[in-house]
């Protein structure tokens, strides 16, 4: 008999029973542009997390790569059962703005991960891995950046638009599930023909203008973990 539990006011049916495993990876830009918006990331992110724990039909694992110049790892892959928000540390927001080189080393961990777990995995069913991207978009080298630190920049994010979009085959059988979140208006001034190069799927890039847009994508990503598909009529579209 199915349960129902709700998070943050959306009615979300659950099987008691342990069925499967997925993986969340969330990659957070805190580079300078993000100072006045990095803050509220932090805040639903941990709201976000604790509504993952609320779940009990799925093995929930999820990580947090942020990135300025360099990726850093603030969250190694980790049941969500056993994060503790208030231990999380993230650097300041600083810096140059390479988010493909970020990209890059977390779509490839979390597809390593994903076969690798999948291959050996005989009593859960292993979902595709969900990787939601949180910037506003805007590529920055640096003020110092040399030619070849300008070069990586552009190209590490064409190299992730690519790889990204071989791993997308349509919306019921991708391989791996990105969603980029950019934050305009009243919560940031987003670059969103620039996050549009990152998918195959125009609808899976989403701007958000305020904290009430940003709080309906979490419920829908949290609907999408228990469910592996989003709340809209015909899962087609993001609708917030």
């Amino acid at each position: 008999m199915e349960s129902t539990k709700t998070f943050q006011n959306l009615e979300i049916p659950l099987k008691n029973t342990i069925s499967s495993i997925k993986y969340i990876y969330l990659v957070v830009d805190t580079s300078g542009s993000t100072n006045k918006i990095l803050p509220v990331f932090k805040k639903y992110i941990a709201e976000f997390i604790g509504n993952l724990k609320k779940i009990d039909n799925s093995m929930v694992y999820i990580s947090i790569v942020t990135y300025s110049e360099k990726p850093h790892l603030t969250l190694p892959l980790t049941n969500v059962k056993e994060v503790n928000c208030n231990s999380l540390v993230y650097p300041n927001a600083i810096g140059a703005t390479y988010t493909g080189g970020a990209l890059i080393g977390t779509v490839n961990m979390a597809m390593k991960t994903y076969k690798e777990r999948k291959s050996i995995e005989k009593e859960y069913k292993v979902f595709s891995p969900l990787v939601i991207l949180f910037s506003d978009g805007k590529l920055c080298p640096g003020l110092n950046a040399t030619n070849d630190d300008i070069e990586r920049c552009y190209s590490d994010y064409n190299k992730a638009c690519e790889s990204i979009k071989s791993y997308e085959h349509n919306s019921y059988a991708d391989e791996l599930t990105f969603i980029a979140v950019a934050l305009k208006g009243t919560v940031g001034n987003a670059e969103i023909d620039e996050l549009r190069k990152l998918s195959s799927h125009n609808d899976r890039v989403v701007e958000i203008t305020d904290t009430k847009s940003l709080y309906s994508l979490f419920q829908s990503c949290v609907y999408f973990t228990v469910h592996n598909t989003f709340p809209s009529d015909d899962y087609k579209q993001l609708e917030f």
